[in-house]
């Protein structure tokens, strides 16, 4: 279980529901020693897809690879740069469910299925556009 884990959250950190999150200033907000004064009411937008691709913070960043969520690993991870869904009092209100049933689907499908490549299998695997396979489904 720890190893599936990692790889729904390696997958998530490559593959983020968000890309971004914005928060609204409560306050005045001086950034660091900066000079850039955040006023009150301002939006405030994070990008989460730059941040989980951010080589300073994953090293490879492109590279798929679950074993820096391993337990062994999850000192080296800095707090805060991982956020899929998003940090503190308001993150996604679903994520305990939608974490528990990619793990149940994910544990159903490799105990019920072989998984083999095909000759035609590209490593790495090449990601297409769905405008063709959206035709399709649009049919049935």
């Amino acid at each position: 279980m720890p190893y599936l884990e990692a790889c729904v959250a390696e997958t998530l950190r490559l593959h983020n529901p968000v890309s971004a999150v914005g928060r609204i200033a409560a306050q005045d907000y001086t950034i660091g020693d900066t000079g850039i004064t955040v006023p009150k009411g301002m939006l405030v937008n994070f990008s989460i897809q730059s941040m989980h691709r951010n080589p300073d913070y994953y090293p490879e960043p492109d590279r798929w690879n679950p074993e820096r969520f391993m337990p062994y690993n999850r000192d080296k991870l800095v707090p805060y740069t991982y956020m899929p869904f998003g940090l503190g009092p308001r993150n996604c209100v679903g994520m305990r469910f939608a974490l528990m049933e990619t793990k149940t689907a994910t544990a159903y499908l490799v105990n019920r299925f072989k998984f083999i490549r095909t000759p035609k299998t590209t490593v790495p695997l090449v990601q297409t556009k769905l405008t063709k396979y959206r035709r399709c489904l649009c049919r049935l």
